[in-house]
């Protein structure tokens, strides 16, 4: 233990005992008794000598913490209301359902043959040998196209050929126009044979064509129209005239080849469509981590947002909050539920700046009274779990030929909720990690005999609330807690349902000496409040509420003197 010399008590602020005990001790007392008191000490170390022991109350301050339950949900959901309220509110997409795939062009293969006469000719060349229009129709399901703007693809040229002077191959598609210009390609292709026939290949990035699918006559649909000219490539040489036979041939074979559409227009036939997925990620209350909440009252609404130039009818057969965590699930029962919805179809506007789409919304609302949505709410879902389905164009075409779609956008489901929070504590959980520091072992702390852990606590919250502390070493790992189980703390007191005083409360915890071998290994506490509501009605909780927790050690001291 630690010994003072009757010398050293002339200059008592160069003690480690007297920075370690007597300091605190100082600081707790009022001012004008201070002086008194280290006289007194003084004379006990100056006027003494033989050996003699004291018991010395100290008191340390040990932790600081202030817990808010606003911190139990993202920044972004919580929203004060004009009263102090607070409200939670949260937006959820779970469904976003894209039809593209549904109206893709196929790959597609379009092959050629140009046969020479049946008999020889004495062909001028200064005439096309060969100028031939070709329409082809892609196997497009569940749609007549009209146009489609191609995102992504691209179309591939092969053209053997036995003429035996050198040709030029135009390829015009003017169904095809970017920029304000047709697709055009022309190559030259050098003399072949018939035992040698030559060939040329190339591609081409359709991206960001424009097709226009509906044929020579514009009276078609899923069609495209191309020209096709074979040219000589020196029409005087030898001589201005060519020995045409029938063992000429050119054959031009041309490929679509992933033919992604950013946009496409027509007629989309009436088809049922079905979400493959089923489920949605529901993160309101993913930082509760243990515990829960009744809800008094909320708001909640179910929205479609239609993206697609299209009439639907769509149906809700379930909407279900999954609890995983707990195995709760709660089936939403409302208005909408199992009803034939009418969602009506988007509208074009190339005004936009981005996207030329203004979107159909589709909204139903519920509350209290007319669900059970606060049942849904109260198991605190971390996941919702639905069944839907969608018919496209259930009236047939109504539209004229005009149906769009954007690959990038189709049909949203969306749930919106804003909840006063008038609600009940059902162990709600709620966490605060604080430095923790009690000094080392070699400063003084060989006097400690024992001493008590008094945690003041300060409770806006008008719930009673269940406290432990817990001590973590450098690796963050508990190592000890410090509160008996079953220590609570007071539920602040409602004046006109409003906790205008934090209400005190103090509680002890024995601490052994050789609970302080684990103390001096802590650099860090967790504070755990649990609330509960007292009764069965429900609390409004403000913000201008928290709990406060200061712990101070109230340690006893063995001080000898010689």
């Amino acid at each position: 233990m630690l010994r003072l010399k009757q010398s050293e008590t002339t200059n008592l602020s160069n003690n480690p005992a007297y920075k370690f005990l007597f300091l605190p001790i100082m600081l707790l007392i009022r001012p004008k008794h201070c002086l008194l008191i280290f006289s007194v000490l003084l004379a006990l170390f100056s006027c003494k000598k033989r050996k003699e022991g004291w018991t010395i109350d100290a008191l340390v301050p040990m932790i600081d913490s202030q817990l808010d339950l606003k911190n139990i949900f993202d920044d972004d959901l919580i929203q004060v209301g004009d009263n102090d309220l607070l409200n939670l509110v949260y937006q959820n997409e779970i469904l976003d359902l894209k039809l593209a795939d549904d109206f893709t062009i196929p790959d597609t293969t379009i092959s050629q043959i140009n046969e020479g006469p049946a008999f020889n000719l004495a062909w001028d060349k200064a005439n096309p040998l060969i100028s031939d229009t070709n329409e082809s129709k892609f196997e497009i399901p569940n749609a007549n196209l009209t146009y489609a703007l191609i995102k992504s693809g691209k179309i591939k040229f092969k053209v053997t050929s036995t003429i035996s002077e050198p040709t030029t191959i135009t390829y015009n598609m003017s169904s095809a126009e970017k920029d304000g210009k047709t697709l055009l390609v022309s190559r030259n292709m050098p003399a072949g044979s018939p035992g040698n026939p030559v060939e040329i290949t190339n591609e081409v990035d359709l991206s960001g064509y424009l097709l226009n699918l509906r044929g020579k006559n514009l009276n078609d649909y899923n069609t495209i129209f191309f020209y096709f000219t074979v040219t000589f490539a020196n029409p005087s040489s030898p001589s201005n005239l060519y020995n045409y036979t029938s063992a000429d041939i050119v054959t031009i074979e041309n490929s679509f080849v992933g033919i992604t559409p950013e946009m496409v227009k027509g007629v989309f036939s009436t088809t049922t469509e079905k979400p493959d997925e089923s489920s949605s990620e529901f993160d309101a209350f993913k930082q509760i981590r243990s515990g829960s909440f009744d809800v008094q009252k909320a708001k909640f609404s179910f929205e479609f947002e239609n993206r697609i130039g299209v009439d639907l009818q769509g149906s809700v057969n379930r909407l279900s909050a999954i609890n995983s965590k707990s195995g709760a699930s709660v089936d939403l029962e409302g208005d909408f539920i199992f009803q034939s919805l009418n969602l009506s179809r988007a509208k074009e506007d190339y005004s936009l700046y981005e996207v030329p789409i203004i979107p159909s919304i589709s909204r139903y609302e519920l509350n209290e009274g007319n669900s059970n949505i606060t049942d849904f709410i109260s198991i605190l879902p971390n996941e919702v779990q639905y069944d839907m389905d969608f018919i496209i164009n259930p009236l047939g075409n109504i539209s004229g030929g005009n149906d769009f779609l954007f690959s990038d956008y189709g049909i949203k489901a969306k749930l919106n909720m804003s909840i006063p929070l008038n609600i009940r504590a059902n162990n709600l959980e709620l966490i605060d990690t604080v430095d923790f520091d009690l000094g080392s072992p070699d400063e003084g702390a060989e006097l400690i005999e024992g001493g008590f852990v008094r945690v003041h606590a300060y409770n806006y919250y008008p719930f009673r609330a269940e406290i432990q502390i817990y001590t973590l070493n450098k690796d963050n790992i508990i190592i000890d807690s410090l509160m008996e189980i079953g220590s609570e703390i007071s539920a602040g007191i409602p004046v006109d349902k409003t906790v205008l005083e934090a209400e005190y409360s103090i509680l002890s915890a024995p601490v052994s000496v050789t609970k302080f071998d684990v103390l001096y290994q802590a650099e860090r506490a967790i504070v755990k409040l649990r609330f509960n509501t007292e009764g069965t009605e429900y609390k409004d909780i403000y913000a201008r509420y928290n709990t406060k927790i200061k712990v101070v050690g109230d340690f006893k001291y063995r001080l000898i003197v010689e």
